[in-house]
C-alpha cells in the first residue's frame, strides 16, 4: 500500500507540474506550419492534407465548443487555444505514463522492494528522467501547439503501459483485457498519425518474452500464417476494396466470435490464436474512425483536400498520392542524400539538442552545404549543439544497466528506439536540403533515451551502495546517495533554464508561446492587403494555413478567394474553385479538366508541352514570357519541357477572371509559381498585385500609396515588436517579408526626396522587426545610395559598437557582410580589430586587405599581403591576390 501510494503521489505531482508549465506556455492561437490547418479543419470538420487525422479532428471539434478560459489574459478570445489544449493534456499525461513505465521497467530489472527507504532511488530516477523528457526541446515544442505527434505518442505510451500491466498479471486470464484495449488504442491512434504503429514491435516482444511457451506450438504459427496468406490472396484478387470490407466485417463481428472461441478453446494454441485475432479485430474497430473522412468529404466542407468522397479518391488520399509519386518503401533503396546528412545532420544533431547544458558541456559542430533558402548554391552551414558529458555518461550507463539486468525488455525498448530513429531515417529518406527542420519525426526515440537516462541514474545509486557496502561503510550509503540526488536534481532546472537552443533565450523563454500572435496576424495581414472580392494566390503552409484560419474560423475577409498553387496540381481542387465558396468563373467541366490538363490524353500532352526556353503567351490583354515548369534531357540531346498543371491553371484562371476581380500573389510565393508575371506585378506589402502595365528592366513595380497604407494602417504588429515573444529562426525568416516591404517604402521616399519619411520608416522597421545583420546592412546601403550617407554611417557605427569580438566567427561574418554591401571602411575597422585580437588568424588579415582594396587603399592592402607572405611565402591565395593588387596599382598609375 505504501509503495502504491508513493508512486501515485509522485505521478500526480509530476502531472501537475508539467501541466501547469505547459498551460503557462501553450500558444494562445495558431502557430506556423500545420497547426493552422489542423485547427481550422477541427472547427469546420474539414479534411486536412493526406492521410488525414480524423480522430484529432473529432476531438478538436469537441474541444472547440468547450469554453476553456485562458487565464493569461486572452480569456475566451481564441478558439485555437481550446484545441491546443489537446497537446497540453496528452503531453502531461504522457509524462505521467512515462514515469509509470520507467518504474515498472526498473522493478523488473531488480528485486521488488516495498519499503520507501529502499525504493526512493528508483522513484527519484524515474521522476527526474520524466521531468527531463517533459522539458526537452522537441517534447515541449509539441506539447504547446496542435500537432499530431503528441496525441500519437500519448496513445503509444498508453498502449505500452497497458502491455506492462498485462505482463504483471499475465497468469490471470482476465488480464488479457489490457492487451485488447492496447490493440484498440493503436488502431484508434492511426486516426491521429501512423506513428503509433512503431510501438507494435516493442509490444510484441514484451508479450512473446512474457509467455514464450505459449508461442512454441507450430499449430499457432501455421494458423496465423494461413490467415495472412488468405488475407494476401483476397487483397491480390479483390484489391483494396475487398481488404477494407474484410476489415469492416472483422471489426463488426470479430471481437464477439473470437471471444466465444477464446472461452471455449481447450488447447493453449487456440487460446493464443483467439487472443491474437481478437487484438486484430479490435485494432480494426479503432481504425474504423477513418470512414468519417469520406462521410465529411461528401458534405463538401470549405477545406476538403483530396476531395476523398468516393472510393478512388479516398484510396489515393490514404496512399498520399498527392505527395508521393513514388513508393517510399522501394524508394528507400535509392538514397536522396549521404548518410552523414541523413543520420548526422538530420538525426544525431536533433538527438543532442534534447539535452540541456549541465556540467562539462563541450559543443559538437554539424555542417551542411545546402540551404532551403539558397537551394542552388553551395553554402557552409554550421550548427553547434551541446554535448553534456555527464548526462551522456549516465545515459550510456543506463543502456548498459538495462541490457545486462533485463535483456528481454531491453530488446523490446531498443526495438522501439530503432524504429523511431534509424528506421525513420531510412524510410523518410530526406533530401538535402529539407524545407524545414524535421526533428519532430523522431519524438519517440527522444522519449526512449530518457528511459535509459533513468536507468543510468538508478544504476549510479546501485554503484554507490555496492562500493560503500564492499568497503564496510554501510552507514554512508544513505548520506552519499542523498548528496548525489541533490546534485542530480539540478538537472531539472537546467532543462528549463538552459540556453542551448538559442543562447539569447532560456528553454522556458524559447518555448513560451503565451503572447505569440505572430502567425495569426501574419495571415490576417496578407488578407488585409487585398481589395474586396480579390483572388489571392498562395503557395505553401505558412502563407495558406493562417489565412484559412482567419477566414474560416474568424470570418475575416471571406470575400477573398484563396488559391493555393500547390493544390492546383489536383483536378479536385480546380473543381472546388469552380463550384464551392467564393466561386471562380471557370468554364471547364470535370471532363474538360481531365481532357485538357490533368489526364493522360494527347490533348493534355499537347497543352502542357512547352519550349525549353519558354513561350510568349497572351491572356487577359497582357503578353509575357512563360517559362516551363520542368524539363529533362532526351536521348538525342534535345530537351523536353513541360508546364505543370498548376502553372497552366494559374494562367487559365487569370484569363477567365479577365480583370473582373483584383488578382494578388502572396510575396511568400515561390518564383516559379509566378509563371513569369514579374513585369506585371507591383508590390503592395505582403502581396504582389497583378496589373496590366508592364515594367521593363525591374523584377516588379512598387505601389507606394497601397504599400504605405498597408504597412502604416492595416497591418497588425502587436506581437512582432514585443521582445517578450520568442521568434524562432523560421519565424524570423518569415518576418523578413515585412522588413522587405519597409525597405521598398524607404526607396520610394528616397526617390521622392522625402528624407524625413525615409529615416522614420527605416527606424520603425529596425525597431519593430529586428532583422538579421544582412538585411539591416542592406537597408543602410539603400539609405546611402538614396542620398542620406550620414544616416547610413550613423547606423553602421552603431553596428560596429555592438559587435561581440569574443566570437571570432560572428565578428568575421559581420565584416564580410559589410564588404558585400560595399561598406569597405567599416569592414576594414572590424577586420583591424580582429587582427589585433587574433593575430594568428590569416583569414582576418586577408579580410582586412580585401576591405582596404575595396576602399581604394591599394598600398596599405599590398603591405598586408606582404606581411602574410612573410609568414607563409607559398600561400597561393595571397600570391594571386598580390598580382591583382599590383595590376590595379599599375592601372591607376596609367
Amino acid at each position: 500500500m505504501i509503495r502504491k501510494s508513493a508512486d501515485t503521489i509522485i505521478a500526480a505531482a509530476l502531472f501537475a507540474v508539467v501541466f501547469i508549465v505547459y498551460m503557462l506556455t501553450v500558444a494562445p492561437t495558431i502557430s506556423f506550419w500545420d497547426t493552422g490547418e489542423f485547427i481550422t479543419c477541427a472547427v469546420t470538420m474539414g479534411i486536412p492534407h493526406p492521410p488525414g487525422a480524423p480522430l484529432l479532428s473529432l476531438v478538436g471539434r469537441v474541444m472547440s465548443i468547450i469554453p476553456f478560459y485562458d487565464f493569461r489574459g486572452d480569456g475566451l478570445a481564441h478558439i485555437a487555444y481550446r484545441i491546443n489544449l489537446i497537446s497540453v493534456i496528452t503531453g502531461a499525461l504522457t509524462i505521467l505514463l512515462l514515469f509509470s513505465v520507467i518504474v515498472r521497467l526498473i522493478e523488473r530489472s531488480s528485486e521488488r522492494k516495498r519499503e520507501l527507504r529502499e525504493r526512493w532511488p528508483l522513484l527519484f530516477a524515474a521522476a527526474l528522467a520524466s521531468l527531463m523528457a517533459a522539458f526537452s526541446h522537441q517534447f515541449w515544442e509539441n506539447a504547446i501547439e496542435t500537432e499530431t505527434y503528441m496525441p500519437s505518442i500519448f496513445l503509444s505510451m498508453l498502449a505500452l503501459w497497458l502491455t506492462l500491466k498485462w505482463e504483471e498479471r499475465k497468469n490471470d486470464p482476465a488480464a488479457i483485457r489490457y492487451m485488447f484495449l492496447a490493440a484498440y488504442l493503436i488502431g484508434l491512434g492511426i486516426g491521429v498519425h501512423l506513428y503509433v504503429l512503431l510501438m507494435v514491435p516493442a509490444i510484441a516482444l514484451i508479450v512473446f518474452f512474457a509467455k514464450p511457451k505459449a508461442f512454441r506450438d507450430i499449430r499457432l504459427w501455421t494458423g496465423m500464417f494461413a490467415m495472412l496468406v488468405l488475407l494476401g490472396l483476397l487483397r491480390t484478387l479483390g484489391g483494396k476494396p475487398v481488404l477494407y470490407i474484410l476489415m469492416g466485417l472483422t471489426a463488426a463481428a470479430g471481437p464477439f466470435l473470437m471471444h466465444r472461441m477464446y472461452r471455449k478453446a481447450a488447447d493453449q494454441w487456440k487460446i493464443v490464436l483467439a487472443a491474437v485475432m481478437t487484438c486484430f479485430a479490435l485494432f480494426f474497430v479503432g481504425y474504423s474512425v477513418y470512414p468519417t473522412i469520406p462521410v465529411r468529404a461528401a458534405k463538401q466542407p470549405s477545406i476538403n483536400e483530396g476531395a476523398p468522397d468516393n472510393w478512388a479518391r479516398f484510396k489515393d488520399y490514404l496512399e498520399r498520392k498527392q505527395y508521393l509519386p513514388e513508393n517510399m518503401y522501394t524508394g528507400m533503396f535509392t538514397r536522396k542524400a549521404p548518410p552523414s546528412y541523413q543520420f548526422g545532420y538530420m538525426y544525431a544533431r536533433y538527438l543532442f539538442q534534447q539535452f540541456p547544458v549541465w556540467g562539462p558541456t563541450p559543443s559538437l559542430t554539424f555542417r551542411n552545404d545546402r540551404s532551403a533558402e539558397l537551394p542552388n548554391q553551395t553554402v557552409d552551414i554550421q550548427r553547434k549543439v551541446p554535448l553534456s558529458l555527464l548526462l551522456w555518461l549516465l545515459l550510456l550507463l543506463g543502456v548498459a544497466v538495462h541490457a545486462i539486468k533485463d535483456r528481454r525488455r531491453f530488446l523490446a525498448v531498443i526495438a522501439y528506439f530503432l524504429a523511431t530513429s534509424v528506421g525513420l531515417v531510412l524510410y523518410l529518406n530526406m533530401a538535402n536540403p529539407e524545407v524545414r527542420e524535421r526533428d519532430y519525426f523522431f519524438l519517440g526515440s527522444f522519449l526512449i533515451v530518457h528511459v535509459w537516462l533513468a536507468f543510468g541514474i538508478w544504476g549510479m545509486f546501485l554503484w554507490i551502495s555496492d562500493q560503500l557496502t564492499k568497503r564496510g561503510k554501510v552507514a554512508l550509503v544513505m548520506p552519499v546517495s542523498v548528496a548525489a540526488a541533490i546534485l542530480l536534481s539540478t538537472m531539472a532546472p537546467a532543462a528549463i533554464l538552459s540556453r542551448h537552443i538559442n543562447r539569447d533565450y532560456t528553454q522556458y523563454q524559447s518555448h513560451d508561446r503565451s503572447g505569440d500572435l505572430i502567425p495569426l496576424e501574419y495571415g490576417m495581414n496578407i488578407l488585409a492587403s487585398c481589395e474586396k472580392d480579390a483572388v489571392l494566390f498562395t503557395h505553401g503552409d505558412n502563407d495558406t494555413y493562417p489565412v484559412w484560419y482567419a477566414q474560416e474560423v474568424l470570418g475575416f475577409r471571406k470575400d477573398i478567394r484563396v488559391v493555393n498553387v500547390s493544390l492546383l496540381n489536383g483536378p479536385w481542387y480546380a473543381a472546388q474553385l469552380r463550384d464551392q465558396g467564393v466561386k471562380l468563373p471557370l468554364s471547364l467541366s470535370d471532363k474538360d479538366l481531365m481532357e485538357l490538363v490533368y489526364g493522360q490524353s494527347q490533348v493534355a500532352e499537347r497543352n502542357l508541352r512547352w519550349k525549353a526556353e519558354g513561350q510568349t503567351v497572351t491572356m487577359a490583354g497582357i503578353s509575357w514570357d512563360l517559362p516551363p515548369s520542368y524539363s529533362y534531357q532526351l536521348q538525342d540531346g534535345s530537351k523536353a519541357a513541360y508546364l505543370s498543371a498548376s502553372a497552366w491553371m494559374t494562367a487559365y484562371i487569370i484569363k477567365e477572371i479577365n480583370w473582373s476581380r483584383p488578382i494578388y500573389f502572396a510575396v511568400t510565393i515561390a518564383p516559379e509559381a509566378l509563371i513569369g508575371l514579374e513585369p506585371y506585378l507591383q508590390m503592395e506589402g505582403m502581396v504582389f498585385r497583378l496589373t496590366n502595365e508592364r515594367v521593363e528592366g525591374l523584377g516588379h513595380a512598387v505601389a507606394r500609396e497601397a504599400l504605405e497604407k498597408n504597412i502604416n494602417e492595416r497591418y497588425r504588429f502587436s506581437a512582432v515588436d514585443d521582445p517578450a515573444v520568442y521568434k524562432s529562426p523560421e519565424t524570423r525568416r518569415l518576418l523578413l517579408n515585412y522588413f522587405v516591404g519597409y525597405g521598398e517604402l524607404v526607396k520610394q521616399y528616397l526617390v521622392a526626396e522625402e528624407h524625413d519619411k525615409a529615416i522614420e520608416t527605416a527606424e520603425t522597421a529596425l525597431k519593430k522587426h529586428r532583422p538579421d545583420i544582412d538585411h539591416r546592412v542592406a537597408l543602410f546601403a539603400i539609405l546611402r545610395e538614396g542620398g542620406i550617407p550620414e544616416k547610413a554611417d550613423s547606423y553602421m557605427q552603431e553596428e560596429i559598437a555592438g559587435i561581440n569580438y569574443d566570437s571570432f566567427n560572428t565578428a568575421l561574418s559581420t565584416a564580410m557582410t559589410f564588404i558585400s554591401y560595399e561598406f569597405y571602411n567599416d569592414a576594414a575597422a572590424v577586420f583591424l580589430e580582429l587582427t589585433k585580437r587574433y593575430p594568428n588568424q590569416s583569414i582576418a588579415w586577408k579580410g582586412y586587405s580585401g576591405a582596404l582594396f575595396g576602399a581604394g587603399k591599394y598600398q596599405e592592402c599590398l603591405d598586408i599581403i606582404d606581411r602574410i607572405l612573410e609568414k607563409n611565402p607559398v600561400d597561393r591565395e595571397a600570391l594571386t591576390y598580390k598580382q591583382i593588387i599590383l595590376g590595379k596599382m599599375e592601372e591607376m598609375e596609367k
